[in-house]
Parts: structure tokens; sequence; C-alpha cells
């Protein structure tokens, strides 16, 4: 044997008798054993037999134990910041790791994995390669600051060829970063107009937004003195939130947690004041690490101002009755600032005398024609005059327009003029009889002119409208051919 080993394969490795002394009886050998499969200690049995030169046997059993390798896995670390870009590392768990004899090519367990509290995503493959996405949205982790850590533990399993196992732990260390502070951001939708955003009074609820950030994580905002949770804010498209402020009503109805961006819609009160209000809403950001932020959503109120719309009516002259009527407001506007009375009230006439307006507050009126006036009694058919009023509309919180209502006056053509003396003695010649001593005598004539009465002439003597109006104080004496007539 010294010279020429016997290598003996049993069925669980090689034995090799390597020498034997003869004065001792000592059997040398070696022992190589073959790779398992099964994942436990297994024991190869050799019987050994010896038999002497009388042809006498005895034998034994060599029993060898053969210890299952087992796959040695070492704890595995690795280290990111909150908002790195990118913002993922990776590695490898089996790089300090120990399979062992019973290789395998997979010997990981594969798999996604995120734990409870969110921080990250662990997506480990087969061969032990992994990748580790954090969650910078995550409010712990976006809450850190600089010096501030959190850790993301995951176990893993390591399996050899024959399927022994054994598990160790991946530590992700997420160091923090100081994030700068909130903010609110509050577009300017009029520009060119006061405040942030323009509604008339009368309008109904008009939609807008503004943004919120807060790099450290958003906790909460506050609107119009209303504090509304993250939890509120990411519910607000099923559960809106109203908020009255002091001149209308703000509902809360959408948050966009990936942009910041907050819905609402604004429907302003009607106002009692008579010119343009501005509402200013407070909206203030809370970020995960206490820091605040404000600024003022200032909406600009247009006040809803009464309309007036001119009004025409006509008339003619002579017309039975001589007047008219009808309402001004009719065609108008009084606005959300209602008035049950918005007229000023009066009784018109205009320098030219045509007629006389009687307006109520409540824009009924009556115009009266006013005949005898020269001017109207002195149209013909086909000829026409107008009379203009300017009347005020006032609504409920005082704001005041004006418009004119006018009135055609249509002309008529009127009979020619008349003189008519009356017969004062009756059955004698002529009209009057007077005796040839007789003083001053009173009598009269009538003269009527329906398209307007110019003037009259007597024996010969012009006598103006004018004249005749003031014969009470000034007569006139006319000197005919027999006698004085004044």
């Amino acid at each position: 044997l010294g010279g020429t080993p016997i290598t003996i394969t049993t069925g669980k490795g090689s034995l090799v008798l390597t020498g034997y002394n003869s004065s001792t009886g000592v059997v040398s050998y070696t022992y190589d054993p073959s790779v398992q499969s099964a994942n436990s200690d297994v024991t190869d049995s050799v019987t050994v037999a010896v038999t002497d030169a009388l042809g006498a046997t005895n034998n034994d059993s060599l029993d060898i134990l053969i210890t299952d390798s087992k796959p040695v896995a070492t704890g595995d670390i690795n280290n990111i910041t909150e908002d790195a870009i990118p913002n993922t590392v990776t590695g490898n768990v089996v790089t300090n790791d120990t399979v062992g004899a019973d290789t395998n090519a997979t010997p990981v367990t594969a798999g996604t994995f995120t734990n409870a509290a969110g921080y990250g995503t662990l997506v480990l493959n087969s061969n032990g390669t992994y990748t580790y996405t954090l969650n910078n949205s995550n409010a712990a982790v976006n809450g850190l600051g600089a010096g501030q850590s959190l850790t993301d533990s995951f176990t893993y399993t390591l399996t050899d060829g024959d399927g022994s196992t054994t598990t160790a732990t991946l530590v992700i260390t997420i160091n923090g970063n100081t994030d700068g502070g909130p903010t609110v951001t509050i577009p300017d939708s009029n520009a060119g107009s006061a405040g942030d955003m323009t509604v008339a009074e009368t309008a109904t609820a008009t939609a807008n937004s503004f943004t919120v950030s807060a790099p450290a994580g958003l906790a909460s905002i506050t609107v119009g003195g209303t504090n509304v949770t993250l939890a509120q804010l990411n519910a607000l498209g099923g559960t809106p939130i109203t908020i009255t402020t002091g001149k209308g009503s703000l509902v809360l109805t959408g948050y966009n947690s990936s942009t910041g961006v907050v819905s609402y819609t604004y429907d302003p009160s009607v106002q009692s004041a008579n010119s343009d209000v501005t509402d200013s809403v407070t909206v203030a950001v809370t970020d995960a690490l206490g820091a605040t932020n404000n600024d003022s959503l200032d909406i600009l109120i247009t006040d809803s101002k009464p309309v007036a719309v001119g009004d025409i009516n006509n008339i003619t002259e002579d017309a039975v009755p001589n007047t008219v009527t009808g309402n001004v407001i009719t065609n108008d506007t009084v606005g959300a600032d209602s008035n049950a009375t918005p007229v000023t009230a009066g009784t018109f006439t205009n320098a030219a005398g045509y007629g006389t307006l009687v307006l109520n507050s409540n824009g009924t009126y009556t115009y009266t024609l006013n005949n005898s006036n020269a001017a109207v009694n002195g149209l013909g058919a086909g000829q026409s005059l107008t009379d203009s009023f300017t009347y005020t509309l006032t609504d409920g919180d005082g704001s005041t327009t004006t418009a004119t209502l006018v009135i055609t006056i249509n002309g008529n053509t009127d009979g020619g003029p008349t003189v008519t003396i009356p017969d004062s003695n009756a059955g004698s010649a002529g009209d009057m009889t007077v005796a040839e001593t007789a003083t001053a005598t009173a009598n009269s004539f009538t003269v009527t002119a329906p398209a307007g009465l110019a003037s009259i002439t007597v024996g010969g003597t012009n006598v103006t409208l004018a004249q005749l109006n003031a014969l009470g104080g000034t007569p006139i004496t006319i000197t005919t051919g027999k006698g004085s007539l004044v």
C-alpha cells in the first residue's frame, strides 16, 4: 500500500487505503466525502472485514458522519440621504455571505418589500442584487432635518443547493436633510385689478385655486381661521369644507398632493356698501417641523350697479284724456341690492311748459299735456315736440344711475279762428245800442283760435296776444269814425 494505494468508492465518498504496519496491524486511509444532496448531516457506513490464514473472518462498520455544509449569511448595511438625486441606492446582499458547498446560482428569496412605516421600497433579486427606493413624500422621511436619521430594515433568506437556509438583515439608514420652509402661492387671476381674483356681487360660486408647499412635509393649512389637517385635505374630493368669510362663502373642494394645488370655490354675499369691496382671507401652511408661512387671498367683489334704460311714450295734442301713463323701471335692472322704491319721486315741468310729469318712487308716472301751451296748441298734423325728463334709479346700497323719459307730443290740426259778437239789442239794428248822450257803455265779444291765438285787430288797430293779456292793466283806446272804443 505504501507504494500502491487502493481507492474504494463508497456510497457517499471516496476511501483510499494508504498504508499498513505489519508490526502493529494499523491500516491507514483517507476519506473524501462527496457533496451531499440532503440538507442535513448523513453517515457513510463502510464495512471492514478481516480473514486469517485459517479462513476465519471478523468485521466491523467504519461509520463516517458527514456534516451538512450550511450557508452563512452576514448582515448588510447601506445608506441614503433624504431628497438625494436619484432617490435610490443599490447593492448585493450575498457579497459578504457564504452559500457553501451546496452551491446555488440564485440563493436569495426575491421580492418587493415595503415596511409598514412606508419609508421606502426594496426590490431584492434572486442573485442578491437589490435596489432601495426612498419615499421622500413620506411624512417621517420628509420631516428629517440635518443630523437626524431613520432606519429601514429587511430580513432576507439565503438558500444553498440542497435547501439549507439561513437569514440576515439588510439595514438602510436614511440620513436627514434640512428642507426649506413652507410656502403659500396665491395666483393673481385678475391682472390689472385690485386683489387676486374678481367676482361680481351677483356671481354664483366661482372656482379658483392656490398652491401650498412644505418640503419638510405638510401638516395642515389654515384658511380664514379654519384649520384643515392633511387628512382632511386628502379627503376634500369627497368631503369639501365650507369656510364663512366676512363677505362670502369659500368652499375647499380638492387637494392634489403631487402638486400642492388646493382647489376652492367662492360665492360672495350681497354687500351693503355701494362700492367695490375686498374680502381678505388669510391662508397659512404648517409643515411637519412646525414651521409656518401665510399669505392673504384677496377677493375683489364688484358692486352690483343698477342699470337704467331710456324710456319713450307719446301723446296727441287735444287727446281725451290729456294724460299718458307708464313705468320707467319696466326695462331697468335694480340689481342684487334690491330696492322696493328705487326711483327718485317728484313732480316736474320743463321750462317750455309742454306738460307736467308726476313720477312715483315705484317707477310709475303720469304725464299731463298742457294743451293751452302755445307751442303745443300750434302743432298741426305731422308735427311733433318732445318733452324729456331725466330720472334717477337707486339700488339698496345707494348706488345710482340715470336715464331719460322722452314724451313725444304729436300734433293735431285745429279748426280756424272765429270772432263771435253777441246781439245785445235784439230787435234793433246792430249788435248794441247807445244814446248819443251816453257815457262809456261796457260790452264784449269772443275770439277763438284752436291753433293758438296770435293777435286781434279792432278798427284797424292790431293787438298782440301779449297786449291782450295785459289789457287789465294797460287798456287800449281805438278811435273809430263815430266814437271811442276802449
